[in-house]
Formats: structure tokens, C-alpha cells, sequence
């Protein structure tokens, strides 16, 4: 009797996942290809590097979806991935699994939603990531270690500006140095909000009747809350009392 390690699923659950479990071959039979797509999300193919099996139990209460590497785990009509941070390289001719991306390039894409994976060589599959300070703005920066190795230049996936700075620009693609990435401050009217972008302080009534804009530091830390919105203390008032103003100004109050 042959026992084979495999992703398990009980029949008609529509879990992504499979949880491990050791099939017993004498009481199960391959799926044919209208069970296999029912059970699977897709026809049995165990001869891609991210291939598998489909078997059925021969009294039909339980289905297997069977990797055919160790240590994949099965996606329902996708197949089988390693985990984040892992690769399987169908190249090397050991077909042996899984294998933990190296610590200077420590991560990988598993299964995201479509076929995309990270079943491929390290060199494919594994990247780091790191940060980049320019002008006012930190870019998150990525590369793969073939990349790297050919030359490439890295890839901006994020740019932040700093507290209190903006941009209409959208920085993506590839990174280069020298470029020009950059963020200006927002402005004495204004206060930084997410997506580096900026909005206008609210309105106050003048001494004069006039509907002024409040004001912030007009960059940094003193501008990046709808709260660092504040009169001004040069702004004078008067009533029938006398006249006053607010020493450090009146700030904006959620």
C-alpha cells in the first residue's frame, strides 16, 4: 500500500488552501479532467514546475489536490506555490521543493491571485528591498539579485514625501541616480495629506469682515495636520472691551 504526502481538501470546500495529509493511494483514483477543474479550479498537469494532481476517493467523499514539488502549497486554479520569501527552481534538476531565499535578497512572491509566483530560480525569484532619501521624499526601492547581477537599476514601488512637503509628480519605473525626486513644501496656506498631497487651511473672519485662510509653518512637522492650521498672531481683533490677539495664534480644532 503506497502513502503519499499531498494537499488535502474535503469535497466542496472552496478554501484556497489545502492542509497536508497522507494520501493512501489504494482507496483513491486520478480525477478525470471534468472532476479535476470542479475540484481543482483547473486540469491536472503535474508536469509544469508548479503543476499537480487531482485525486478522488473511491467512494467520492474527499478530493486531493496533489504538488507535485514537496513543501508547495496548492491555490484552487492556480496550482502550487512556495510561501513568501521561499523559491522553487524546476531548473536545478533536483525538483526537490522549497527553498529559503538567500539573507541579502530575503524575499519572494508567492501566489498573489493569478498565475504569478515565485516558482523559478533564485536568481529570478528572490529581491531585496531598501529605502532612499532625496529631496523632502524617501523612495522604496526594489531589485531582484539577477537583476542586480546584469546591472539593472532597481524599481521605485513607493515615494513618500516628508511631513509637511508635496508633489504632483508620480514616481514610478526605474530608479536612477542623478535624477530629480523631489518634494516642495506645502505652503504657509496649506498642510501635507496622504498620496503627497497638500490641502488648504480653513477659512476665519477677519477684524475687517474679510474671510482670511489660516495658516501653518508652510512645511515640516508644523504643517502635516489639518491642526497646524491656525490665525495668526499678528491678526488683531477688537470688540467693545478693547482690542486683542492670540500670542501664539489660535490653532484649528478637530
Amino acid at each position: 500500500m503506497l502513502k503519499i504526502l499531498v494537499l488535502f481538501g474535503l469535497l466542496g470546500i472552496s478554501s484556497n488552501t489545502f492542509a497536508a495529509y497522507y494520501l493512501d493511494t489504494d482507496k483513491y483514483r486520478e480525477c478525470t479532467n471534468t472532476e479535476s477543474s470542479g475540484i481543482c479550479g483547473a486540469l491536472s498537469n503535474a508536469s509544469d514546475e508548479n503543476g499537480f494532481m487531482c485525486y478522488i476517493s473511491l467512494d467520492g467523499a474527499d478530493d486531493v489536490c496533489v504538488c507535485n514539488l514537496s513543501d508547495m502549497t496548492f491555490y484552487y486554479g492556480a496550482g502550487c506555490f512556495c510561501e513568501n520569501g521561499w523559491y522553487s527552481d524546476p531548473y536545478d534538476g533536483t525538483w526537490a521543493g522549497c527553498d529559503k531565499c538567500p539573507a541579502d535578497y530575503p524575499l519572494s512572491d508567492g501566489y498573489n491571485g493569478n498565475s504569478v509566483g515565485n516558482v523559478n530560480s533564485m536568481e529570478d525569484a528572490c529581491y531585496r528591498q531598501y529605502s532612499k532619501t532625496e529631496q523632502n521624499i524617501t523612495l522604496t526601492l526594489e531589485i531582484s539579485m539577477i537583476d542586480e547581477e546584469g546591472g539593472y537599476e532597481p524599481y521605485i514601488i513607493d515615494a513618500i514625501c516628508d511631513s509637511g512637503y508635496w508633489t504632483e509628480n508620480t514616481y514610478s519605473g526605474y530608479y536612477y541616480e542623478g535624477d530629480d525626486y523631489t518634494c516642495n513644501p506645502v505652503g504657509i496656506y496649506y498642510y501635507s495629506v496622504p498620496n503627497n498631497s497638500r490641502e488648504m487651511c480653513p477659512a476665519y473672519v477677519a477684524q475687517s469682515g474679510e474671510n482670511l485662510t489660516g495658516q501653518t509653518t508652510g512645511s515640516g512637522t508644523g504643517a502635516d495636520s489639518l491642526t497646524d492650521c491656525k490665525i495668526p498672531s499678528t491678526e488683531i481683533f477688537s470688540d467693545n472691551t478693547g482690542t486683542w490677539h492670540y500670542d501664539d495664534g489660535c490653532y484649528y480644532s478637530e
